[in-house]
């Protein structure tokens, strides 16, 4: 199911919707595009490309979608190290 509120209300995916809605023959499930596709399988090829086009772009940055970071420190209470610090990350 496409979410017409995950579009810009004036633009081709949301025409597409809202005629969808209004006439039981414009259902995207049926409607096929010049090749074989249906209109719902265009839309969610372009969402899937949209997305892994936002992915790439954040991983070229060093953004990565799943990170987990580990920092530790451990202070000296006795001994000729008292009082110093140790920490690693």
């Amino acid at each position: 199911m496409i979410a017409p509120s995950a579009f810009t209300s004036t633009g081709t995916v949301a025409k597409w919707l809202e005629l969808a809605a209004k006439s039981p023959s414009a259902d995207l499930t049926r409607l096929v595009t010049t090749g074989s596709n249906t209109a719902e399988a265009e839309i969610l090829n372009m969402i899937r490309d949209i997305n892994n086009d936002i992915e790439q772009n954040e991983q070229r940055w060093g953004l990565r979608p799943h990170k987990v970071s580990f920092f530790s420190a451990y202070d000296f209470t006795e001994g000729r190290l008292k009082g110093l610090t140790a920490g690693a990350g």
